[in-house]
């Protein structure tokens, strides 16, 4: 019965109901893109990263130089740069305190890498597959363990790639863009086109993610033999290698520089030396400064066009209440409750906002024909379009509530009599 009163009661007053209907309309869109992007970001944050950083901490390593007291001359040296670093590594994973040490090139989690190498399946369809280039990572066996980094079904992989020193692991996204399905990836042969050398394909990862705001992409690991360390630590140099380590237990950074300055010259080895350690949480911080600046940014925007819908939105229904004061004092008078009055008018704004839902939804179909929305990191299913209109339609009811019901408890506070009397 009530419906069907304000529903003639909007039909009534449709001139003036129109503009505010707009204003409605517009604010919905832009409340809902405003809520699409919330859900895109916290959707990517929540996601695993298909690795874990806790506890590790990459070591930094340097030479001693000429002038130094330790400097040792390259006459009397009997151990390469890259020697001397495994068997560093190799004291410091003899300790009670570390779990594991491994060494990366340009490949560790949050270091920006950008190794890429081309790769085809060997029985590769000149019709559907093109050369394409993908993220290569090199990695030690140990690098697995250190970083938590599973096979598809949960197997570890550190002992797998010891057992296949010369095979890949592949991100499922590799395997279905080459095999149809992650399950028939293990065994096949891929060729490596740049130099034609035909793998295979030791197991599956997890979906792998470069940070915590990008979507996992298909990229794969080739695991690095002690000779494949030892010819990169020559030409680049040991102190360029990523070597991490994962400890136990948790540690603050002062921690860690008493266990390193605790084990002396164990961390030394010919002219090669680890002169600090850093936690990979305090990088992954630093790499995502800027986009927690941006998102803080962000949020404060949105805050402040919340703010602004909701001053516009109290305002336009308070004009309108106050127009409407006559009618306020006759349904009291004629026996209504305030708190009826209230919800009355409260029911009247929801409802109009209800009647302007078929043309939002008209209008947000049409921004994904133009492809407005950010399809690339989540794409566009049901449960993102739900979850936004949800979000949006909840903030928008609640603008509406508080903006009629503060005009219309300070409009009952007046005495039926005297509004009817000054009519």
């Amino acid at each position: 019965m009530m419906i069907r009163q304000l529903l003639k009661l909007i039909w009534n007053q449709r001139r003036q109901n129109s503009w505010i209907a707009f204003e409605l309309l517009l604010v919905f869109v832009a409340l809902w893109a405003i809520a699409d992007l919330f859900v895109v970001q916290t959707t990517l944050y929540l996601r695993p990263l298909g690795y874990q950083v806790e506890n590790c901490w990459r070591l930094s390593f340097d030479n001693y130089t000429q002038e130094a007291t330790e400097y040792e001359s390259d006459t009397l040296l009997h151990k390469t740069q890259g020697e001397a670093l495994t068997a560093i590594l190799d004291r410091l994973r003899r300790c009670d305190e570390v779990e594991d040490a491994c060494v990366a090139f340009f490949s560790s989690p949050y270091s920006s890498g950008n190794t890429w190498r081309s790769l085809l399946p060997c029985t590769a369809d000149s019709a559907r597959f093109k050369e394409q280039s993908y993220h290569c990572y090199y990695v030690t066996p140990e690098y697995f363990n250190v970083f938590g980094i599973r096979g598809k079904g949960g197997e570890a992989l550190d002992e797998l790639s010891r057992k296949h020193p010369s095979d890949i692991f592949v991100t499922p996204e590799l395997a279905v863009d080459f095999f149809g399905s992650i399950n028939a990836a293990a065994g096949q042969k891929v060729v490596m086109s740049s130099g034609g050398t035909e793998v295979h394909i030791a197991a599956v990862t997890t979906p792998i993610r470069e940070d915590d705001f990008s979507r996992s992409t298909a990229m794969f690991y080739q695991v690095m033999d002690a000779a494949e360390v030892e010819q990169r630590s020559g030409l680049f140099g040991a102190a360029m290698m990523e070597a991490s380590l994962r400890m136990k237990t948790a540690m603050t950074q002062e921690q860690m520089d008493a266990f390193l300055i605790g084990l002396g010259d164990r961390l030394r080895d010919g002219n090669l030396y680890v002169n600090g350690a850093e936690s990979w949480l305090d990088k992954r911080d630093s790499l995502l400064a800027h986009t927690w600046q941006t998102l803080h940014i962000s949020l404060l925007l949105v805050l402040f066009i919340l703010l602004n819908v909701f001053f516009g939105v109290i305002s336009v229904f308070w004009l309108r209440i106050e127009q409407r004061r006559s009618e306020i004092g006759l349904r009291m008078a004629m026996g209504s409750t305030r708190s009826k009055v209230g919800f009355f008018f409260t029911a009247e704004g929801w409802l109009l906002l209800v009647t302007i839902l078929p043309l939002s939804l008209i209008v947000i179909a049409n921004f994904f024909v133009m492809e407005i929305p950010e399809t690339y990191h989540i794409p566009f299913t049901w449960w993102r379009l739900l979850i936004g209109l949800g979000l949006a339609l909840f903030v928008l009811l609640s603008i509406i509530s508080l903006g009629t019901w503060f005009p219309a408890s300070r409009a009952m506070k007046v005495q039926p009599a005297e509004v009817l009397r000054d009519e």
